[in-house]
């Protein structure tokens, strides 16, 4: 049984071909742990969210992140705000010619991309939100940079970052692990040494 937090710790997944559902973990759960989803937008804020769950299920919602104190509450739903716009500028994030400029304009510093991606995932991570559309445009980003500058065991890792994330969100890789293996064989690396 699963029950509701605007911090959750699985997603449902519909699997058409089996016509039913699957519950993933998006984190690493403790034993005794409780398995949590979200029953309403979770990038709402804290009183909105409230509002739809009495309103909807006729409860009020007491999850740790509900259960903020007020000022640290104000602090969430704004951090919440820029995960909800970061959603929204996830296709062009994947437009992969801003990368192709960085790697070509040796002007630009090699932290330029990077440094913004550590952000958006930081907030991510103090919301403990795990956003497909985002953490999958910005692991890949930063991949692509760490290849890009020829960084080995940081392709490496982002890499398997992605793997394990696509893994829990689709069953598949999506074809990661290849690059954990082997980053050299990218057509990204070395291309901002050049």
């Amino acid at each position: 049984m699963t029950h509701d937090s605007c911090t959750p710790n699985a997603e449902l997944h519909w699997d058409l071909d089996s016509m039913s559902f699957t519950v993933r973990a998006v984190r690493d759960l403790q034993p005794d742990e409780q398995i949590t989803i979200s029953y309403c937008d979770i990038y709402m804020p804290r009183e909105m969210r409230r509002r739809e769950l009495q309103l909807k299920y006729k409860f009020l919602c007491t999850c740790p992140s509900c259960a903020l104190p007020d000022a640290e509450s104000a602090r969430s739903d704004q951090r919440r705000h820029l995960l909800r716009m970061e959603i929204y500028k996830a296709d062009s994030l994947r437009d992969d010619r801003p990368l192709r400029e960085w790697a070509s304009n040796p002007a630009l510093p090699d932290n330029h991309i990077v440094k913004y991606g550590l952000k958006i995932l930081g907030i991510m991570e103090e919301e403990g939100l795990y956003e497909e559309e985002i953490w999958s445009v910005h692991y890949a980003r930063l991949c692509k940079v760490s290849c890009a500058l020829g960084d080995r065991e940081a392709a490496r890792g982002w890499a398997k970052k992605a793997a394990v994330m696509m893994t829990v969100y689709t069953g598949s890789d999506g074809g990661w692990n290849k690059v954990v293996d082997d980053p050299e064989k990218t057509e990204w690396w070395g291309i901002r040494l050049d």
